[in-house]
């Protein structure tokens, strides 16, 4: 797997730490040089997928561009990189505080009916979204892809992450 260490530039964007290893990317906390905190998923060439590349552009990144919800990752900014020879992508979203709906679940952490319904709701909206408006199929909903986001007003804002296998529905 590609990595990156902390400081490591890509673009305006500089690396403070690793997040995590997908299957094919990595994931890290990055800031820009206003000092404004993202995400960055960095791609490994030789591990993606054929069928989730679109002209050698992974199939999130075309997705993201063209998405813009309150219930879903938010896209910034995307790009390539030669790293070891080979010409790796790179696309960085919004950061925010919150925890995986998974490990709020795992840990024992129940909600009132009521927030549930919020958050399923808030979930169902984005998704509606997604198949409508955009017609494409997240194909992933799982607890550990739905970020519960802290926010002061109304307390948790669900959000999709992790559209690396989003597709049209029938193509």
């Amino acid at each position: 797997m590609i990595t990156l260490r902390p400081k490591d530039s890509v673009g305006k964007y500089t690396v403070q730490y690793f997040i995590k290893e997908g299957l094919y990317d990595s994931t890290y906390k990055v800031t820009d040089e206003s000092g404004s905190t993202f995400f960055m998923k960095l791609y490994d060439p030789s591990l993606v997928p054929a069928g989730l590349l679109d002209d050698g552009v992974p199939t999130e990144i075309i997705a993201l561009r063209k998405i813009s919800h309150p219930n879903l990752i938010s896209y910034v900014a995307d790009g390539t990189l030669k790293i070891d020879g080979s010409e790796c992508w790179y696309l960085v979203t919004d950061y925010f505080m919150g925890s995986l709906l998974s490990d709020s679940l795992n840990s024992g952490k129940t909600y009132t009916e009521e927030t549930v319904r919020s958050i399923m709701a808030k979930v169902l909206d984005g998704l509606d979204y997604l198949s409508g408006a955009q017609d494409l199929c997240h194909n992933d909903i799982t607890p550990r892809n739905i970020i519960l986001d802290v926010v002061e007003k109304d307390g948790v804002m669900p959000r999709i992450i992790d559209f690396g296998h989003v597709h049209e529905p029938f193509s």
